[in-house]
């Protein structure tokens, strides 16, 4: 039943691959790199350059359900009030 010679070396080198296991409670801190308030200013302007406000966000699933409702000529609109009238509310029926 396998060689207790090798069992024991695999122990050993074993040991010497995996480090001990980590003490409990214990972990790492995360620190962010020190900027200066220009930097900080400059990465955050270019982190949102291409970023929409929440307000001017043009939901086009609405407008073309309006634009059908009011019997304005719209394919996309069309289907939805289709899919409305077959399973409900965004589809809860």
């Amino acid at each position: 039943m396998g060689n207790p010679g090798a069992a024991a070396l695999i122990k050993d080198v074993w040991g010497l691959t995996v480090g001990p296991e980590p003490v409990k409670g214990g972990g790492f801190l995360l620190v962010p790199e020190l900027l200066t308030v220009e930097e900080l200013m400059a990465e955050e302007e270019a982190r949102n350059a291409e970023a929409v406000e929440p307000g001017t966000k043009v939901n086009v699933e609405v407008e073309e359900f309006l634009k059908a409702v009011r019997g304005e000529p719209s394919p996309l609109g069309e289907a939805l009030i289709a899919f409305h009238r077959k399973y409900g509310p965004l589809g809860t029926s």
